[in-house]
């Protein structure tokens, strides 16, 4: 795995990982961070009120330098910098990606696709998320906490947010119908308090069939210009998946040059799906035409 992980199966976190990871992962690279950036090694992490936070004494580098502070009970959601769009943006970046892989295949149903998103194509796919958060969106979160200038505000580039729309059109091409509604609750649904659902749980409650209709099978068309290329799109995106795992093996192997594979292999499945129809479409047109 490219980063630490930790795995239980009746919450996401809890004291003692929490405080492993404080210490051992986010004290030590945070300092490397500040000292890249020729800061002084000083900084204070906040966090909302959770019962798996270790209190604030537990959470201090051995020089005092770096500590936890908590932002105030019942009001998180309402200030805490995240949740004012930067998590909803790369949850939404993530899930437009698994579902353009699976848009982008033919070979696989539903089920079969989404048992082959493993944790190295989770943590590869949030990581992209990551870098398409902008600075501006950044800076913005803190607005209800430290307001900025209105010249600041102004000269930032809004964080573009994936609407609910194109999910739903997503969605329409593997044959589940969705509405904006429904999007916004699978948006919400794995908040604090609720039992977290992938893709794969989310897909078998709204369809109830993961089979496609024989009948209603996707084919890549191949324009001008990619008739030129000897390798589909699709092709592409396999060789790209193998090398990824080849490259991963290397020694010299580093994490931003994994993050432009990772770039390259979202555009071949932007131009696969960009080419998918779906023939259930062509034949009902043509359906139409005989019997008119």
């Amino acid at each position: 795995m490219p980063v630490v992980y930790r795995n239980q199966k009746n919450a996401w976190v809890n004291t003692q990982i929490f405080r492993d990871w404080f210490l051992n992962c986010f004290i030590p690279e945070t300092k490397l961070k500040l000292r890249e950036l020729g800061q002084e090694e000083k900084a204070i992490l906040f966090l909302d009120n959770c019962a798996a936070h270790p209190s604030e004494e537990e959470l201090v580098s051995d020089d005092d330098k770096i500590i936890a502070k908590f932002l105030p009970p019942n009001v998180t959601a309402l200030i805490q910098p995240m949740d004012q769009g930067v998590l909803e943006s790369i949850k939404r970046v993530y899930r437009k990606s698994i579902l353009r892989d699976l848009v982008s295949q033919s070979t696989f149903t539903i089920q079969d696709f989404l048992k082959k998103v493993d944790m190295i194509k989770v943590v590869d796919t949030i990581a992209a998320a990551w870098d398409m958060v902008t600075p501006a969106a950044i800076r913005n979160s803190w607005n209800k906490l430290m307001p900025l200038p209105n010249d600041i505000q102004q000269n930032n580039v809004p964080q573009e947010v994936i609407s609910n729309n194109e999910f739903v059109q997503q969605f329409s091409r593997v044959n589940i119908t969705l509405t904006d509604d429904d999007i916004q609750n699978w948006m919400c649904c794995d908040g604090p308090g609720y039992e977290h659902m992938d893709e794969l749980g989310i897909v078998a409650l709204i369809s109830g069939d993961d089979e496609k209709d024989g009948n209603e099978e996707e084919e890549e068309i191949e324009g001008p210009q990619s008739s030129k290329c000897p390798i589909t799109h699709g092709e592409a995106m396999n060789s790209m998946d193998d090398y990824l795992t080849w490259y991963r093996c290397q020694p010299q192997a580093t994490p931003a040059n994994v993050s432009r594979l990772i770039q390259f292999h979202e555009f071949a499945a932007e131009r696969r799906e960009s080419t998918i129809k779906q023939t259930s479409i062509l034949s009902f047109f043509s359906n139409s035409t005989d019997e008119s």
